[in-house]
């Protein structure tokens, strides 16, 4: 309940990070796919993507992102009530 009214994705890494400070974690909270060729190329380099959003339209985007080789997904959607 401490991470109410806070974007998932900072709340999420924040939470990770401090169960494993040696992992390398970043929060995109902007729409997806980012728009900048840096975030582009930033997210080519992770090992797992967690999606927070429970959009659909997010899990096509991810689908068609050009990844550049395998990678691990999560899909969490976690509402209140």
């Amino acid at each position: 309940l401490g991470s109410l009214g806070r974007r998932k994705a900072e709340a999420v890494r924040e939470r990770l990070a401090a169960v494993s400070p040696h992992v390398v974690l970043t929060a995109l909270s902007d729409d997806f796919p980012p728009a900048g060729e840096e975030d582009r190329q930033a997210l080519r380099g992770c090992g797992l993507v967690i999606d927070c959003t429970g959009e659909d339209r997010t899990l096509a985007d991810l689908a068609r992102f050009p990844w550049g080789g395998p990678r691990w997904f999560a899909s969490v959607s976690v509402g209140l009530g």
